[in-house]
């Protein structure tokens, strides 16, 4: 169960995945040991599926997109497990609405996300999948 600080912790990574154990530390208020025992909990813990490199427009930076996506079986973890572990993977939610699953991922462009859906698709846990490249955030 992930308390007020752990939930800062991951705040913290999202914004700066690079920040020092000792700078989440004085932002959560823990000491740099604390934070990194925390962090290897959740890795441990599958809270944490890992940590990934994102290009920036400097070079041939990624596009982000969204993908929905309706599972075989409902609730299925190996399946979530699954998604947050493709390539460029952002963030991930289970809604459990219409899609079972909305995330966000960066890719090369619409091909990049087209070749990834099919990828999805085949995968006999997933049941649908829809992805659209993000235009513009506001």
């Amino acid at each position: 169960m992930l308390d007020d600080k752990d939930r800062h912790i991951l705040a913290q990574l999202d914004k700066n995945g690079r920040m020092s154990l000792a700078a989440i530390g004085r932002e959560v208020g823990l000491s740099r040991n604390a934070v990194r025992d925390r962090i290897t909990r959740m890795e441990q813990g599958g809270v944490i599926l890992g940590f990934r490199v994102l290009q920036g427009r400097g070079g041939a930076g990624p596009d982000r997109a969204v993908i929905f996506v309706t599972l075989a079986e409902r609730a299925d973890d190996k399946a979530l497990e699954w998604l947050g572990r493709l390539a460029g993977m952002r963030r991930l939610w289970f809604i459990g609405a219409e899609w079972d699953v909305v995330m966000t991922i960066s890719v090369a462009g619409p091909a990049d996300l087209s070749r990834l859906c099919e990828l999805i698709l085949r995968n006999p846990m997933i049941g649908r999948a829809a992805g659209h490249m993000i235009r513009r955030a506001l």
